[in-house]
């Protein structure tokens, strides 16, 4: 859920269950290596977006950031 939407982790949270976001980022972290806010930012659906125009233009891909939303 956090690749493809723009949703609050906070939402996405108690989407699937947990109470409170900082059981999912205690949990997550772990598992994954990088909180949840992070791995949006290498991942999420505006990465992708961002790196296909830069390919288009014939610019190299580079990762940015998306704007923390928590």
């Amino acid at each position: 859920m956090l690749e493809p939407t723009d949703e609050l982790v906070a939402q996405i949270s108690r989407s699937v269950g947990y109470l409170h976001v900082s059981n999912l980022r205690r949990l997550f972290r772990p598992a994954t290596g990088v909180t949840p806010s992070e791995y949006r930012s290498r991942f999420g659906s505006a990465v992708r977006v961002s790196q296909q125009k830069d390919l288009s233009t014939g610019q190299s891909a580079r990762i940015r950031p998306t704007p923390s939303t928590v």
